[in-house]
């Protein structure tokens, strides 16, 4: 079995290894010198054709690849080199309509790589868990404002499945990751692209079947009867904002989820804050209209608040010892919900959860998991919350 297995390209002693490996992690860029001149001087014509990209990373931390379509794939744009270098996660870009071709695909790429390297702060150590998570949530945020920013939408995103991967493999970067790191396992960041004439079909009302009072949510109609979720499940258990969930016709009218078919990128936590904490802060936010928007079946949505009305509460809301937690969670790519003044919905990264986490234990916020990274897809229920003990 040669050191880089499963490719066998090149190979490596234990000896070999055990030098190559020294200083690996503390200086990743003279691991990047050292090994492409041991690889190039066992096959430079192999050296050059798989790894011609790596003098990039060297030079930028980073580079892009850009895959063209073929067969029933669609065009695919990847990052690599900011795990390696940065401490990021990878990006993996597949257009999702005509017009996100492979060169739209890599300037989202590249421009969301920059905005996230911009301090060139480069790793000098392995990378622990809890800035990787900070890292995702970054890199998530940066990701949104590039795509829209290009004048396209976002269809999907999240970290991609086996399935996933079995249609768009991350080729080259798990080369890379297995001849420079040793092990071709790297946190990745996927998102489908869709073009700016593409808008997304108005919200519908569906309802979650509960042994208690279901819960009405709204959702996104996409394919024959399934809905991606778009606002908060604010009682009901295991669905998140942006699942993609599998509805059947009811007696009631309104369409009735049956399954989970696809996870979202979010995981789901309520807060409750101690009334000292919040005071008056989240009630100003909560009879401003900024609560969470469900209206009952028989009524259409509510109107929005007026956008001067918001400004100003937000103003103060945010300068208050609240408002401030709340800045902070969304820097890390969460989406908050209002609910009652002390009470709120919180929408996390998956990537970002143990660090919300840890937040809010510190500020005395209690918290429960609704739904989180590791909930099974498909999941056909039940969707009860837990009984309290």
């Amino acid at each position: 079995m040669g050191a880089f297995d499963p490719f066998t390209d090149f190979a490596a002693s234990k000896a070999e290894l055990a030098t190559l490996q020294k200083g690996r992690d503390e200086d990743r860029a003279g691991n990047l010198r050292r090994r492409m001149d041991f690889f190039v001087a066992q096959s430079a014509a192999k050296a050059r054709k798989n790894l011609g990209f790596v003098p990039n990373i060297v030079q930028n931390g980073f580079t892009c690849v850009g895959v063209p379509a073929e067969g029933g794939n669609r065009d695919l744009a990847f990052s690599i080199g900011l795990f390696y270098t940065f401490g990021f996660p990878e990006l993996m870009l597949v257009g999702d309509s005509p017009e996100v071709d492979v060169r739209a695909l890599n300037a989202i790429v590249q421009m969301t790589s920059q905005m996230c390297v911009k301090d060139g702060t480069r790793l000098t150590s392995a990378i622990d868990r809890k800035t990787l998570s900070a890292n995702g949530a970054q890199l998530v945020g940066a990701l949104q404002f590039a795509i829209e920013s290009a004048g396209f939408t976002a269809t999907w995103w999240g970290q991609p499945d086996e399935k996933f991967l079995g249609q768009y493999a991350y080729g080259y970067g798990w080369y890379f990751y297995r001849h420079f790191l040793d092990d071709a396992q790297v946190p990745l960041l996927a998102a489908k692209i869709g073009g700016a004439g593409e808008p997304a079909a108005e919200p519908v009302q569906v309802r979650i079947p509960l042994r208690e009072g279901d819960e009405v949510i709204w959702a996104e109609p996409l394919d024959d009867d399934t809905y991606r979720v778009d606002n908060f499940v604010a009682t009901a258990a295991h669905i998140a904002l942006g699942d993609v969930v599998r509805c059947k016709p009811a007696k009631s009218g309104l369409p009735e989820v049956v399954a989970v078919v696809e996870r979202g990128p979010f995981s789901a936590l309520g807060l409750t804050f101690d009334a000292k904490l919040a005071g008056e802060d989240l009630k100003a936010v909560v009879d401003a209209g900024l609560g969470l928007e469900v209206a009952p079946t028989d009524a259409p949505p509510p109107e929005p608040p007026e956008p001067e009305k918001v400004d100003a509460v937000l103003r103060a809301f945010f300068e208050t010892r609240v408002g401030e937690l709340v800045r902070a969670l969304t820097e890390l790519g969460c989406e908050p919900h209002f609910f009652t003044a002390t009470t709120m919905g919180l929408s996390v990264p998956h990537e970002a959860l143990d660090e919300v986490k840890e937040m809010l234990d510190d500020q005395g916020v209690d918290s429960e998991l609704l739904s989180g990274p590791d909930e099974p897809a498909p999941y056909e229920g039940p969707f009860d919350p837990p009984e309290e003990s």
